[in-house]
């Protein structure tokens, strides 16, 4: 199908929601091997000491939260051949591929540098984390203008959060053992660098070909440029973008924490071995695919309004069980918990975000998705401020500096680190999300749910 025929046909209607959702597939395998990979990669294993990783962490959250804007202002402005978005989706699929390969590929001279372990570090976390942004930038940006009813567009995020939760099996679940016991020895950073290389080439070659087969509408080009400081006021002047923003980035910083610390946890916490690491990751993901489709069951029915302000309270309740975990099998029934709140935010977040979305191109008259995504990054981004907040603290009140120098208790502070943090976040989030007054669904007329 020409790119023109797409243009006689009502928005999104030449984009398959199955190929766009699938992208997410792509666009979540490299950087959730980062996020649950990293900590226990150059702390625990190449020996970086836990409050240089605290402190370099929290500079790469702030530079990229800076560049949300920035990638989100370009999509938008972005009129090309080949559409708003999907020239920044194959730039940073390849981009994003490199730098991961990159990232957990550390030559042994500079793993043997203290100095150059962290410089390595610093410039790879960043520069990933800088391709992951500019590919959502404009991959979330098309779920709200490819699917502008919020039953299709629920399908299409089904699909598409169904995607990431395969993704988390495969990034998250079998990392321990792929990188562990088949790639690379117990104890060595090699099998990391090796399974990277994989994920980077999949995932190039999966958001490659969700890019290519995007419709995007042609007539959005014949809408007013955004002006970016302009644009910038408007957006900061929503009140949805901060309160949804604050409670999206509550539950962002929980599940960074959670990705993050799992494996340490399953470690020092539970006793146990990289395939007890995988076990229980993939115990947990499976359910949450299975409920996912609960939660959209209940999306349907009550609207996403309704449901995502019932998921949040239900995720924070289901970090209390891990508490109070000490081994595989009690893990895994705490796990459980946890897994049923998470797909429910995971069924909801984006369909709410959509919203805001859509009352703001209403309001004034042109679509921006990108920027006010990306300002939502920021916020969301930040939460790498909390992440190294709560990595300190196993340094300050635990004594935890890394693998090699673990403190008279590491059990206690990963139980606290994988609990307790993501409880209180996920507690400041639902208390947040009472007071706010969302748009109504573009669907279903001017009420507001």
């Amino acid at each position: 199908m020409e790119a023109q025929d797409a243009g006689d046909a009502p928005r999104g209607a030449g984009t398959s929601p199955l190929r766009y959702g699938l992208g997410m597939f792509g666009t979540s395998l490299p950087i959730n091997l980062v996020k649950g990979s990293m900590f226990y990669v150059y702390v625990e294993l190449l020996g970086l000491d836990a409050a240089v990783y605290a402190t370099v962490y929290a500079v790469y959250g702030v530079l990229d939260a800076l560049d949300n804007p920035v990638f989100g202002y370009l999509s938008d402005r972005t009129r090309s051949r080949w559409g708003r978005r999907r020239p920044y989706l194959v730039v940073g699929a390849l981009v994003l591929a490199c730098t991961t390969i990159a990232l957990f590929t550390v030559p042994g001279p500079v793993a043997d540098s203290a100095v150059g372990l962290v410089v390595w570090f610093a410039v790879f976390a960043i520069t990933t984390e800088m391709a992951d942004s500019l590919i959502n930038a404009s991959y979330g940006a098309l779920l709200p203008e490819l699917f502008t009813q919020e039953r299709r567009r629920a399908t299409a995020n089904a699909v598409r959060q169904g995607a990431q939760l395969v993704a988390l099996v495969v990034a998250l679940a079998l990392t321990p053992v792929l990188a562990r016991g088949v790639l690379g020895p117990e104890g060595s950073a090699v099998g990391y660098g090796r399974l990277a290389v994989v994920f980077g080439v999949v995932a190039a070659a999966v958001i490659l070909w969700t890019a290519f087969g995007v419709r995007e509408d042609p007539a959005l080009d014949a809408e007013p440029r955004p002006q970016f400081f302009r644009s910038i006021g408007q957006v900061l002047s929503t009140p949805q973008f901060w309160t949804v923003g604050v409670v999206n980035a509550c539950y962002g910083a929980a599940m960074a924490l959670v990705l993050g610390g799992l494996q340490l946890y399953v470690d020092h916490t539970l006793g146990g071995s990289a395939l007890d690491a995988s076990i229980l990751q993939l115990v947990v993901i499976v359910v949450a695919i299975g409920m996912l489709g609960v939660w959209a069951g209940v999306v349907r029915r009550k609207g996403a309004a309704w449901t995502w302000r019932l998921a949040l309270p239900v995720a924070a309740v289901g970090f209390v069980p891990l508490y109070f975990a000490t081994d595989l099998l009690t893990g895994i029934l705490a796990g459980l918990a946890v897994a049923v709140g998470y797909s429910g935010v995971l069924a909801t977040n984006d369909l709410v975000i959509a919203r805001v979305l859509d009352a703001d191109a209403a309001r004034h008259g042109m679509h921006r998705s990108g920027l006010f995504l990306a300002a939502f990054g920021v916020l969301g981004r930040l939460n790498a401020l909390v992440t190294a907040g709560a990595v300190l603290s196993l340094a300050v009140f635990f004594g935890y500096r890394s693998g090699a120098d673990p403190g008279p208790d590491p059990g206690q502070a990963f139980r606290v680190y994988l609990s307790v943090y993501p409880f209180a976040l996920l507690l400041l989030g639902t208390v947040v999300s009472r007071f706010i007054r969302l748009p109504a669904a573009p669907d279903a007329g001017p009420v507001t749910r």
